[in-house]
């Protein structure tokens, strides 16, 4: 069985990482995602920070929680996020916007959304027996 815990400090340590970069430095994310710096982009990239420290306060908040219906919502809700953004980062990298740099946040996302939904399948079934 996967460790929820585990899951939940390497989550909010990769949106901490990714709240600090996006507010002091996103032109390094622009850069690794081969897509233009402008001041719109910055502006949203800003904005995408906090979104992120949101998300790695909750994630570290929940890490010892055992198995409850908060803890299957915050893991759906983690899965569906991380899956959504895989997708759109995949059609970006296909439709050409996005550079190779993008497959690093693919591959991420895509394990902690697969990581988050096994956890909420095992405690889908923990609730039926």
């Amino acid at each position: 069985m996967i460790n929820f815990k585990l899951l939940s400090i390497s989550t909010a340590l990769i949106a901490l990482t990714l709240c600090a970069v996006l507010l002091l430095v996103p032109e390094v994310l622009f850069w690794l995602f081969g897509v233009e710096a402008y001041s719109s982009a910055l502006f949203m990239g800003r904005r995408a920070a906090m979104l992120f420290l949101g998300l790695s306060v909750l994630s570290w908040s929940v890490r010892s929680f055992g198995h409850s219906e908060y803890r299957q919502s915050v893991c759906l809700c983690f899965s569906v996020s991380m899956f959504g953004l895989a997708t759109l980062g995949t059609v970006e990298y296909f439709r050409g916007f996005a550079g190779a740099g993008i497959l690093l946040a693919i591959v991420t996302e895509t394990i902690l959304a697969v990581l988050y939904l096994k956890i909420w399948i095992n405690g889908r079934h923990c609730a039926k027996a």
